[in-house]
């Protein structure tokens, strides 16, 4: 989600923080941080997620 937000948004790490306060600074910085050692797992993670999403509404019956 941190990820996500930051490639979506744009938004610097304290930027995150003050949009979701439950989480600590630092633990936004470890993820920023992982993202930048692992981009291509990363981003097979959220293209995926976002295919699954895709899926999951185009099943939905129609009400």
């Amino acid at each position: 989600m941190i990820v996500a937000v930051y490639l979506g948004h744009g938004w610097s790490a304290d930027q995150i923080a003050e949009q979701y306060p439950h989480l600590k600074l630092s633990e936004i910085h470890s993820a920023m941080a992982y993202y930048f050692d692992h981009p291509d797992e990363i981003h097979r993670t959220l293209e995926e997620e976002i295919r699954d999403r895709g899926a999951a509404q185009t099943s939905l019956p129609d009400s």
